[in-house]
């Protein structure tokens, strides 16, 4: 995955055309809003119905500032500087609109965004540092933490019990920078990987 050093902003829209070999396109149109400094390894989740969350990044410095774009008006606004600092992680919403932030470099703990403060609380710790993961959705209250930079565990999270344990691990996972990608559809995940040679583990 190539590291892309951004200041605009680009809302994907889904288009569907079929034809006799049932094949779907994507076509990307890019948003008249601008985000407020460049950045990568940002983290953003959708609240499933006009917003889209964005917290955090690196642009050559630690961003902790969340931003909320939305659909309806194709406009940015910075909420807040949360003073939490943090790039590689994701973020996850649970089914009662809660917003968590999970790992990050140099982070071993999921984070609870407190919307009314607009601060970043520790929640659960993880089992060890996990940064440039993919996390998997499984239900409005549970999500996997797959894999990472040189990380094999796969972390099941509860947004009820707010627990975080390794219930799995990805055979012979030799993962470094955000080179994970996995897919879950009902009953199973599919993951992708290409080891980076500058690592072992």
């Amino acid at each position: 995955m190539a590291l892309l050093r951004m200041n605009f902003f680009i809302l994907f829209l889904i288009a569907f055309f079929i034809n006799q070999v049932n094949c779907q396109e994507l076509t990307a149109v890019r948003s008249k809003s601008n985000l407020p400094n460049p950045r990568y390894f940002a983290s953003s989740v959708y609240d499933g119905d006009d917003k889209i969350y964005i917290f955090g990044g690196d642009d050559g410095t630690h961003l902790s500032d969340f931003l909320t774009y939305t659909l309806s008006t194709d406009f940015i606004e910075v909420n807040s500087d949360t003073g939490y600092k943090a790039y590689g992680g994701e973020m996850v919403r649970d089914g009662q609109g809660e917003i968590y932030y999970c790992g990050g470099v140099n982070v071993k703990a999921i984070m609870k965004y407190n919307q009314i403060n607009k601060t970043w609380l520790e929640v659960a710790p993880l089992p060890r540092k996990t940064y440039f993961f993919d996390l998997l959705q499984l239900s409005e209250n549970t999500a996997l933490i797959v894999g990472g930079n040189r990380n094999s565990e796969i972390v099941l999270f509860n947004m009820t019990d707010l627990s975080a344990n390794i219930v799995g691990t990805i055979p012979e996972l030799r993962v470094a920078y955000s080179t994970v990608a996995a897919l879950y559809n009902e009953d199973e995940a599919i993951v992708f990987h290409i080891p980076y040679s500058g690592y072992t583990s």
